[in-house]
């Protein structure tokens, strides 16, 4: 029985332990827009009012119809005396009906009305379409810099191995008397900071997970494995064109912005209009009674029956104190500041679009820059170690060109990262991501 015990509780601390295990995902820059498009609250957001934006575009269309009401009204009141000794019993008293309403003219509004939905419709497809990019944006910044930061403690676990080695060197060496002992404490001073530096690089790692989980929508406690080939570069840089302003949605936003404006004019003159409506009833009462006495008789008569309806509607606006004309005028201020802003913002995403090409070929032109020097700075390195080697130089300018690879290095790293964060910002700002 102990024995069953046992294999039970190893088999439950296994369970609990294996559940504990964080979430591992293979990312690549794709994965990364799947997943932060895929659990983004603000993408499910915009979906939800798009779903709104086309319940009422249906709503809009069914002001077209018909409207087909029931009604029915019960009366509880005294007897009303009508002539000496008649009376008119209504306690209990009921009136049914059916009604049909069918707008025949209003002046236009329920077009205007069906025209302003389609518009509702196109604006929330095209924030939906802003919001899944400026999504996908935010995730490629934290997979870069994720990135990023994972290179620069690959970097200096490297340049770790690099002190290790030579602190086992110099160790040999001061047996011999070959070396001194502050050569010795010299390099064991850079190793600890070198290790101080990896210790920080390693809790930024840390960090830029977390943020890089917050910007998939996934567990804190996501662990990832990453392809370190997003970040390379091509060897070439393409050609980059201005893209038309019209690809984009914030171009198109101001766009439906104005159509609403004008269609907002014509709802607004519409109420100068007159309206006509064809209205169709058919009512039954009953339960009403005329009662009283004649020639010493009592009588009690019901009062029932049926009463179908069609009738014509009109309604013409005479004089509302100038509320309708003053509308209008109103509205036509707001499409001039709809045009306004289309200029403004137009004259701002052009420049948009000029910095985001500026910034992609300034950053290529870095990262060429930052891959000759790091060429060279291992170059040097080599040679220098060489050197040290054969007593040619003095740990001083070994130690010194260590520092230059390490900076040449993260220079390399940041240009890429740099660039790779610019290219999204290009892409986003030409509408192509």
């Amino acid at each position: 029985m102990r024995f069953i015990l046992v294999i039970v509780f190893s088999c439950l601390v296994s369970f609990s332990v294996h559940a504990q295990q964080p979430e591992h995902i293979r990312l690549t820059q794709a994965v990364c827009h799947e997943l932060s498009v895929k659990n983004s609250e603000d993408v499910q957001k915009q979906q939800n009012a798009l779903q709104q934006a086309l319940l009422d575009k249906e709503i809009a269309f069914a002001h077209y119809l018909p409207d087909f009401d029931a009604s029915i009204i019960s009366v509880l009141m005294k007897d009303t005396k009508i002539t000496d000794g008649m009376y008119l019993q209504m306690t209990g008293t009921y009136i049914a009906g059916l009604s049909l309403t069918l707008p025949l003219y209003v002046g236009g509004k329920i077009t205007i009305g069906n025209k302003l939905a389609k518009v509702g419709v196109e604006v929330q497809k095209i924030n939906e379409e802003k919001t899944r990019q400026d999504v996908i944006y935010e995730a490629d910044k934290a997979y870069f810099t994720y990135l990023a930061v994972k290179s620069k403690v690959t970097m200096l676990e490297a340049y770790m191995q690099q002190m290790d080695s030579l602190i086992s060197m110099v160790s040999l060496s001061v047996g011999v008397e070959m070396a001194t002992n502050n050569d010795l404490l010299r390099i064991k001073t850079k190793r600890s900071e070198v290790e101080y530096n990896l210790e920080k690089a390693n809790n930024g790692v840390e960090l830029c997970r977390m943020a890089l989980c917050a910007a998939l929508g996934l567990d804190l406690a996501t662990q990832f494995e990453t392809d370190d080939a997003d970040l390379c570069i091509p060897n070439n840089l393409q050609p980059i064109e201005p893209s038309i302003l019209s690809s984009r949605p914030e171009y198109r936003l101001l766009e439906q912005n104005i159509k609403a404006k004008e269609l907002d004019i014509r709802q607004a003159r519409s109420k100068m209009l007159p309206t006509l409506a064809l209205v169709g009833q058919y009512s039954k009462y009953g339960w009403a009674y005329l009662k009283g006495e004649q020639q010493g008789y009592s009588y009690k008569t019901e009062i029932s029956g049926t009463s179908p309806v069609l009738m014509a509607s009109l309604s013409i606006p005479i004089w509302h104190w100038g509320k309708e004309y003053k509308g209008v005028k109103k509205a036509k201020l707001e499409l001039a500041n709809a045009q306004l802003d289309m200029k403004k913002n137009t004259r701002l995403l052009s420049i948009e679009n000029q910095e985001a090409i500026q910034n992609m070929q300034n950053s290529f032109h870095m990262i060429a820059s930052a891959h000759q020097g790091l060429t060279e700075a291992e170059d040097n390195l080599r040679m220098m170690q060489l050197r040290y080697e054969n007593s040619m130089s003095t740990l001083t300018d070994l130690l010194d060109t260590f520092s230059q690879w390490q900076q040449a290095k993260s220079n390399y790293i940041e240009a890429q990262t740099r660039y790779k964060i610019y290219e999204a910002q290009y892409l986003k700002v030409t509408g192509q991501l």
